[in-house]
């Protein structure tokens, strides 16, 4: 099967969504780029491990697929997540999405992926490799400790 081009931001945004949705999370923080980058050094689509912990204690591990478009927007991603919940069923399928996430970066190719409003996640740090073939996230809620490393496709 052949893998669909997706954009990195969205990727993480809707894992965070998926790996989150029950917990309660705090203000995100108010981030931005403080330089003008070039944002056709992210494009493509990227696969993701994303592991995040809560200070809950719940642990949820996500594989991810997004897909950016070089020009700020995240235009679709695929996620599914399993975790170590008590009770329940822990394991949610794939689910694919197309959405308006967008992203900035620096010039020294940081910067951060803001998911839709929708989702009611925070930000992603997030680090473009100088090579265009990897990008490391970090989710910013605080009180959550979320990271994921993603190959381009």
């Amino acid at each position: 099967m052949k893998r669909s081009t997706f954009a990195l931001s969205l990727a993480l945004a809707l894992a965070m969504t998926i790996g989150l949705g029950a917990e309660v999370k705090a203000a995100c923080p108010t981030v931005s780029c403080s330089s003008a980058g070039n944002p056709g050094d992210f494009i493509g689509t990227f696969g993701c491990t994303l592991v995040s912990t809560s200070s809950s204690g719940l642990i949820t591990v996500s594989l991810l697929q997004i897909a950016s478009d070089g020009n700020s927007n995240i235009t679709a991603y695929a996620v599914v997540n399993n975790s170590n919940n008590g009770s329940g069923n822990t394991f949610v399928d794939w689910n694919t999405k197309s959405g308006t996430g967008t992203y900035c970066l620096n010039t020294d190719l940081t910067g951060y992926i803001f998911p839709p409003a929708s989702a009611g996640i925070c930000p992603f740090a997030i680090f473009v490799d100088i090579s265009g073939f990897e990008v490391r996230l970090l989710d910013s809620t605080q009180n959550n400790a979320g990271a994921a490393v993603c190959e381009l496709q």
